[in-house]
C-alpha cells in the first residue's frame, strides 16, 4: 500500500511518519522538495510513485500572517488541494485532505455537524473553506477531515508558544472568549492510519468529517492546565480581547458522532496526550 504523504514536516506528516505502520509505504515529501501549488511537479511525481493513496497534511497555518499573505495562503490551501484532487481524479486515487474548524463563524452555541453551513470570519478559514470546495468539485473519492487546535512538539502551535513564553515572562493573559478542542497531532496521525485502513479494505467513506478532542475548553482554561502540567509559576489573567489580526471563531467544537459511527473512532483526551508533549518540550529546551 504506497501513501503519497504531501507536508511531511508539519505536526500531523510528522506524527504521521513516526507512526507509520509496517503494511504502508509512505512516499514522504515537505513544502521544499514538492510544491502542491505547482501542477507539474505533482503530476510527475505521480507518475513516477504511483500512489494508491493520497494523504495532503500541508497547509498554510499562519492565521494571521494569511492577512497580509493572502495570496500566498490561497494558493497553498485552495489551489494545491485543487491540483491534488484533479491528479487523483485522472488517476482513480483517493484523496485525504485536512481542514480546519476555521470554516465556521463560531457563532453556534452547540458543536458543529459536517452538514452546518461554513461562514469563515478570517481570511485562513476562507482559503481552507475554498480548498475543501475545490476537492468536492474536481474529485468524488475524497475524504475532507476537519480538525482543531493542533499541538505537539514541533512547530508553531498553542502549546509549545505557551511554554517559550513562560521562558520570557513571569505573567501572561490569554483570551477566555474562545472555545475549542485541542487535538494532539498523533492523535489525529492514529485515527488516519485507521481511516486508510479502512478504505483500503474496500470502504468508500467520501466526504466530509470531523476529529477533535473530546472535552472543549477556552484557550485561557487550557493554559492553567499546560502550566500546571509544566509546574511553571505562571500567572495567567483571563481577558476577552487579544490584540492580532485575524478575528477567531468564539465556539468551534466539532461534532464528531459521524466519524465513530463509520470508523468507530473515539474522540481523544487532550489531558492524556498533553503530559508527553510537555514533558519533550521541556526536555529539549
Amino acid at each position: 500500500m504506497k501513501v503519497l504523504l504531501i507536508g511531511a514536516n508539519g505536526q500531523v506528516g510528522q506524527a504521521f511518519l513516526n507512526d507509520k505502520k509496517q503494511h504502508i509505504i509512505v512516499h514522504a515529501y515537505d513544502h521544499a522538495s514538492l510544491d502542491v501549488t505547482n501542477y507539474a511537479l505533482l503530476e510527475k511525481t505521480f507518475l513516477e510513485k504511483s500512489p494508491d493513496l493520497v494523504l495532503n497534511t500541508s497547509a498554510y497555518t499562519n492565521v494571521d500572517k494569511a492577512e497580509k499573505e493572502k495570496e500566498q495562503a490561497f494558493k497553498v490551501n485552495c489551489t494545491g488541494p485543487e491540483n491534488l484532487a484533479k491528479l487523483c481524479a485522472k488517476a482513480n486515487t483517493p484523496l485525504i485532505h485536512l481542514s480546519t474548524d476555521y470554516v465556521f463563524s463560531g457563532e453556534k452555541k452547540e458543536s458543529y455537524l459536517e452538514t452546518d453551513e461554513t461562514y469563515p470570519i478570517n481570511y485562513y478559514g476562507y482559503t481552507k473553506r475554498e480548498g475543501e470546495r475545490a476537492i468536492q468539485n474536481s474529485h468524488k473519492q475524497h475524504l475532507i477531515l476537519r480538525v482543531s487546535a493542533v499541538f505537539s512538539a514541533i512547530k508553531i502551535n498553542f502549546v509549545k508558544t505557551l511554554l517559550r513564553l513562560a521562558k520570557e515572562h513571569s505573567s501572561l493573559s490569554v483570551v477566555n472568549n474562545q472555545i475549542t478542542c485541542p487535538t494532539a497531532a498523533l492523535d489525529i496521525a492514529k485515527a488516519l492510519h485507521q481511516i486508510i485502513q479502512a478504505i483500503f479494505l474496500g470502504e468508500t467513506p467520501w466526504g466530509i468529517y470531523h476529529f477533535c478532542s473530546a472535552e472543549a475548553v477556552s484557550w485561557y482554561n487550557f493554559a492553567k492546565t499546560i502550566f500546571e502540567a509544566a509546574k511553571l509559576p505562571i500567572e495567567i489573567t483571563a481577558t476577552d480581547h487579544y490584540p492580532c489580526l485575524a478575528k477567531r471563531p468564539a465556539f468551534s467544537v466539532l461534532n464528531c458522532k459521524k466519524i465513530h459511527d463509520h470508523f468507530s473512532l473515539t474522540q481523544p483526551l487532550w489531558r492524556t496526550s498533553l503530559p508527553s508533549i510537555i514533558n519533550t518540550l521541556l526536555r529539549d529546551t
